[in-house]
């Protein structure tokens, strides 16, 4: 759908959508030329890492606030806890410590998943060589993939394609984790030569 009708209804576009296997078509081209243009693969190589130290920032910016709120929570508790309470306070103390309890529980819930991907993170290092591979084998991996996991594998790499239909301009932003979905694909790829 261009970027009028989007904004301003499908009446102002100058012309029509694009098909999806015409957007498809685009999409596959500027990789390959990722891969053809060794500026463009260290931009690419260069934008991964930063993204990479991105995410770790934010996660361990959001592992302390979970911490500060754990703390806070638990806090909570032994006050809650060692209060005394008339038997009307009983109930809403039970439900202020149900509360906090699932308050607790959830945090740490989501602490441990940062955890994990933080870990996972840490050992993930995308390197240029492996950039480079993975878009040297995208062509012959794509022609392999069914249309099922052609489509899976877009909606991972692209985050919004804008059109023009006046100036027919096309803008792709990729996926913060568009990287990790191209070696992903290659190394399934690679996996596939190895088995057969």
């Amino acid at each position: 759908v261009c970027t009028s009708a989007k904004k301003h209804g499908a009446e102002s576009c100058p012309s029509p959508s694009i098909p999806a296997e015409e957007l498809e078509q685009f999409v596959v081209q500027q990789i390959k030329k990722i891969g053809q243009d060794d500026a463009l693969l260290a931009e690419t190589s260069n934008e991964a890492r930063r993204l990479a130290r991105k995410s770790v920032a934010e996660l361990k910016a959001e592992q302390e606030r979970l911490e500060r709120e754990l703390a806070n929570h638990n806090a909570d508790l032994v006050a809650l806890a060692s209060g005394t309470s008339s038997s009307e306070g009983d109930d809403r103390t039970s439900d202020r410590l149900a509360e906090l309890q699932e308050r607790i529980v959830t945090a740490e819930r989501r602490s441990g998943d940062i955890r994990e991907k933080l870990l996972a993170l840490g050992r993930r290092k995308v390197d240029d060589r492996e950039i480079a591979h993975a878009l040297s084998v995208f062509d012959p991996t794509w022609e392999t993939l069914t249309s099922g996991e052609k489509a899976r594998i877009m909606q991972l790499l692209i985050e919004q394609i804008d059109f023009d239909g006046g100036t027919g301009e096309m803008r792709i932003a990729f996926r913060d984790s568009g990287i990790e979905v191209l070696t992903g694909a290659a190394n399934k790829h690679d996996n596939a030569e190895i088995n057969e």
